[in-house]
């Protein structure tokens, strides 16, 4: 018998066929060597990730096995998100770069409000640095790119086109370098900004500063000690090896390993450099394949790792560019900095004013939130409970056994529970910290009270929940139940808050071993990623009693029920898995009045 390149743990025992009249030799079936699990596993591990996914339209057993070998890859998973889209402190327009301090805390440029914030990772506001637009000392036009070396920070101030050193932890200004212009030490709209520790012949103190002089296609390279001083540029406009793209929303820098990293935008393309200038390397194209780019703006390094941040994704690859992971954001189309310590990895989503906290799978991470089946690591956070949304609380459970018996789909779940929750919660204004069981118990509840027991009551027998949030403008709440005194208090533009649900495409039995016993158990794959979802979250909106159509509508090609495009003002958030961050207790509306309007509300519910 020939040797098989496996070890002899490995050795998969064959099934001797009847001989061939004319033939000496063996016939194996080789059909149900190449389905063999210990075979497909080693496969699997030599492939990587690209070839692993188009591996995967070999057959159902051969999909299962590229699955699960891309598990192992995985990096990491989605958390939670921070901010939205204003000037209110804890909130952001047109954010752009991201850095963690050594507080651990998260430093964040709010661009378009010409400041800074500091901000721990649950979201909570710890600082504010600027009150722009301004070009006095500590002011800011434009800020992007930001870079920390433990005792300073550094910000990129584009519109000033200009550099500035802050002192930590008071963010005390202590110098800035640069003006328009394209000569030595002149700057046009820098962004990227990257720290190297090491020393060099030009910088013999280090740590050098490199700026991306993004609309000069350049990157600039600064002394930072004893001061801030001008040493030199490299790289040129262009498409050839060593140049950079036009671009016109900034180039992101990266360093570590003593090699600069820079996000070459517009030539789809990450380019390593050495501390010194020379071109080291070239990784990636355009595509959206694993190793691909498409519209790359965010880049970091850590521990031997490359975080991208891109059109409606973010990648990790290894030093030489071997994806490891592709992690989709569907509808985040500006990706923009990105960040990532030993627990974290955070990217701006400048589409929806946020960062996404993103959580790494490894250790105990990974031993705590499990993967609910292969290729869907995101799912996670969407089952777990909360302190606000209790999924565990035995009133809540028992509900949910009721409500969805075993088997159920998650369609026919989240329409059920969405139909108890609209006939059995009556609407009225209530705590929006309330817990789902107190919610349950009292059999009343708003908006997001409502959302609240619905992803509890799903949750609770497994099936993914989430919330969305959406601004709507207060005269959604017009009508013959409201108060004139209570209207007057609703903000121009408020928040709503309803429930998403996940629905698998298709059903999780296809995705097993047992069910590739033939060619015709075969389905179609949606989705080329190798980490392309098998599903999709859909709306199911419980504000309004069944019937009513005043503030939602229904699709009825989906089931879904959804906020009316009329009262929206900007674009439904991503799903959240928790919101327990952003729900404080209390009410704004005095008492008397918060009961006289309830009274009504529970004579003519909405």
């Amino acid at each position: 018998m020939a040797p098989s390149g496996l070890s002899p743990a490995e050795e998969v025992e064959p099934v001797t066929p009847p001989m061939h009249e004319n033939a000496g030799d063996e016939l194996y079936p080789v059909s149900e060597i190449i389905v063999h699990p210990d075979v497909l596993s080693s496969v699997m591990a030599q492939l990587g990730l690209r070839m692993a996914n188009l591996a995967a339209a070999v057959c159902t057993a051969w999909r299962h096995a590229s699955l699960c070998a891309q598990e192992e890859q995985r990096v990491l998973r989605p958390s939670h998100s921070l901010g939205w889209g204003n000037e209110a402190l804890g909130q952001f327009r047109s954010p752009s770069g991201i850095i963690m301090l050594p507080s651990g805390e998260l430093c964040v440029a709010d661009t378009n409000n010409h400041r800074l914030q500091v901000l721990s990772r649950s979201g909570e506001v710890r600082g504010v640095i600027g009150h722009g637009p301004g070009a006095g000392s500590g002011e800011f036009q434009q800020p992007t790119g930001l870079a920390c070396d433990g005792k300073f920070l550094y910000v990129a101030d584009s519109g000033n086109c200009r550099l500035h050193k802050l002192s930590l932890p008071n963010f005390h200004p202590l110098a800035t370098i640069g003006s328009f212009g394209e000569g030595p030490g002149q700057l046009h709209a820098p962004v990227g900004l990257a720290l190297h520790d090491g020393a060099s012949s030009d910088v013999p103190g280090g740590p050098m500063l490199f700026c991306a002089d993004s609309r000069n296609h350049r990157i600039a390279i600064f002394a930072t000690q004893p001061e801030l001083r001008f040493v030199r540029t490299f790289a040129a406009h262009g498409t050839g090896a060593g140049e950079l793209g036009p671009t016109s929303s900034g180039i992101y820098l990266a360093a570590a390993e003593g090699e600069l990293f820079v996000a070459d935008r517009a030539n789809h393309r990450l380019q390593v450099f050495a501390t010194d200038g020379s071109l080291l390397r070239t990784i990636g194209q355009r595509g959206t394949a694993p190793g691909s780019f498409r519209r790359i703006r965010g880049i970091a390094v850590h521990q031997q790792r490359i975080f991208t941040a891109e059109c409606e994704r973010v990648q990790v690859l290894s030093l030489h560019g071997v994806a490891l992971q592709v992690l989709p954001m569907p509808g985040s189309s500006a990706l923009v900095g990105i960040c990532a310590d030993r627990t974290h990895a955070c990217v701006v989503d400048q589409t929806h004013q946020k960062v996404r906290m993103l959580s790494f799978l490894e250790g105990e991470g990974r031993a705590a939130f499990g993967v609910p089946r292969c290729g869907e690591p995101h799912l996670p956070p969407f089952l777990l409970p909360t302190e606000i949304c209790d999924a565990a609380h035995p009133a809540v459970v028992a509900l949910s056994k009721r409500l969805i018996p075993s088997g159920c789909s998650a369609a026919r779940a989240a329409a059920a529970v969405r139909s108890w929750v609209r006939a059995h919660i009556t609407y009225v204004l209530r705590d929006k910290a309330e817990k789902a069981s107190e919610t349950l118990e009292a059999r009343e509840g708003m908006c997001t009270n409502k959302a609240n027991l619905q992803v509890a009551l799903l949750r609770a027998a497994g099936i993914p929940a989430g919330f969305v949030l959406a601004h709507i403008t207060k005269e959604a709440f017009v009508g013959p139940q409201i108060l004139d005194e209570v209207f007057d208090l609703i903000q121009p533009v408020t928040v709503h808050v309803f429930c998403a649900v996940y629905i698998p495409y298709i059903s999780p039995s296809l995705y097993s071993m047992s069910a590739a016993n033939s060619i015709e158990d075969e389905v179609q794959y949606l989705g080329s990623s190798s980490t392309a979802e098998l599903g999709v979250f859909r709306h199911y909106d419980a504000t309004e009693r069944q019937g009513a159509n005043h503030l939602t509508e229904y699709v009825p090609y989906t089931d879904e029920t959804r906020y009316r495009a009329r009262w929206l003002r900007g674009p439904f958030s991503p799903v959240q898995g928790n919101l327990d961050h952003l729900l404080k207790p209390g009410s704004k509306i005095p008492s008397e009045l918060l009961a006289r309007q309830n009274e009504i509300y529970r004579k003519r519910p909405i």
